[in-house]
């Protein structure tokens, strides 16, 4: 079932979107009905965009969300902001690298409203991991040994190995 015809060729406009998202994907479409850069942007998330979370100490009620929704939102980089009144938390989409979370909650205080940065979208480096030092002991039987003179050939074998302080082989054992 064809709907319209953008070029010489016909297409389905079903087979262009995406059912979890309901937006159209196909740049045919998207140029004849206006709205390929709204989708774009919409679509394709940066690698560096993320939710941080605000604690914001001045809500008193729900007709704050409007003024608090149009600050962040009026900040470059920002693509979506969530309120919840009860917690006095704001949830911010943004782009941490076009747009640190320390000036939305900048922005949020200049506003008037108390805001204190509880959770950065921008993920935390890590030191590097130093190597620590692990001792141990290890207890190994070995098959088939019949006498002493095989003990400097697994010594040979077992003390140039990293991490090998000490080796002692018990014979009687085995």
């Amino acid at each position: 079932m064809t709907f319209f015809q953008v070029t010489e060729t016909k297409f389905n406009v079903f087979d262009y979107i995406i059912p979890s998202l309901n937006v159209i994907t196909d740049p045919r479409v998207n140029a004849a009905i206006g709205m390929d850069e709204v989708f774009a942007a919409r679509t394709s998330p940066t690698r560096s965009s993320g939710k941080s979370t605000i604690h914001v100490s001045n809500i008193c009620c729900a007709s704050e969300v409007p003024p608090i929704t149009k600050t962040c939102e009026a900040l470059s980089g920002v693509s979506k902001v969530t309120v919840n009144v009860t917690s006095k938390l704001v949830y911010v989409y943004h782009d941490y690298e076009a747009l640190p979370a320390s000036d939305v909650v900048e922005a949020l205080n200049y506003a008037g409203f108390g805001a204190t940065l509880k959770k950065d979208a921008r993920p935390k480096i890590l030191p590097p991991i130093s190597p620590t030092k692990v001792s141990g002991k290890s207890s190994f039987a070995i098959a088939n040994m019949c006498c002493a003179s095989e003990v400097p050939p697994i010594l040979q074998i077992l003390e140039p190995l990293p991490g090998v302080s000490s080796v002692n082989v018990n014979v009687t054992a085995r």
